[in-house]
Formats: C-alpha cells, structure tokens, sequence
C-alpha cells in the first residue's frame, strides 16, 4: 500500500514537472517570441530576452526531476500488471531535452546573454537570432506539451 502512495505521488511530480516545462516553452514560443519579433526598439528587447532566459536557468532541474520521476515510475511498475511504458518514453525525451537544448539553443542564446551586447546597430543579426530560437524551441514546446497532456491523461484515467 506504501508503495502504491510512492507510485502515485511520482507520477503527480512527473505530470506537474511536465506542466511547468509544457506552459514555460509555450509561452516562450506562442507570446514572448512574438511580441519581441515585433518590437521596435531592439536593444529593449534584446534585454528582456537576456532577463527572460536569466531566469530560465532552472529548467534544466526541472527537466531532471521529471525524467528522474518518471523513471521511478516505470522501474518500480516495470514486471507488473501496472507496468506503463509511457512513463520510460516521458523519461527518456525529457532528458534528452537537457542535451538537447545545450547543443541547439545555448549557442544562440550565448548572443542575447554576453555582455554588452545591445542588438543596438545589428537589427538583422537581432532577427535571425530570434528565427533561429524560435526554430529550435518550438519542437520542446511540442514535446513538453504532448507529454504533459499524455501524463494528465493517465493519472486521470
């Protein structure tokens, strides 16, 4: 019965560390991305999105306790009648969203954090900076956000 409770109470972590990364990486690309595109004073938006991913930097330990979560509930089900590999596939594609995100977006986002950069005299380079984030984000929000509806679905039902 214990470890029933156990069980239970990681699946609630995993779905709700899923629903914390799916609703960031979607606003990011659904409303954030897009209202900076348009803003006309680049060097203010080159600043916000320096203090939006200052702030990001916990994703990464959110990532983590959901695939490590995750994980747990498919080895502790894993043999059983409960055995749900739902829980091994989240696992394996939220951890690889850590690499992933170090090989793909860090690089770009190096250009909006470095120091003294403004985006003052370089609004081309401003632009294609923000299509490029925007191409490699947007495949996390979609996986964020599949997995995190699936989760909702088998703790519900």
């Amino acid at each position: 019965m214990a470890s029933d409770n156990v069980s239970k109470t990681m699946k609630i972590i995993s779905t709700v560390s899923l629903g914390h990364l799916a609703g960031i990486t979607a606003f990011k690309s659904s409303c954030i991305q897009p209202a900076l595109e348009e803003q006309e004073d680049v060097p203010a938006a080159a600043k916000t999105m320096s203090c939006i991913l200052k702030r990001s930097s916990v994703l990464p330990i959110v990532s983590i306790v959901s695939s490590a979560s995750s994980l747990y509930v498919y080895y502790k089900s894993y043999g059983t009648k409960s055995e749900d590999e739902f829980y091994l596939i989240s696992s394996l594609m939220i951890g690889g969203l850590v690499p992933y995100t170090a090989w793909m977006l860090l690089p770009i986002n190096q250009h909006f954090l470095s120091e003294g950069e403004t985006f003052e005299h370089s609004d081309e380079k401003w632009k294609f900076l923000m299509k490029d984030w925007k191409k490699w984000h947007l495949p996390r929000s979609v996986v964020c956000a599949s997995l995190f509806s699936m989760a909702v679905y088998k703790l519900v039902f």
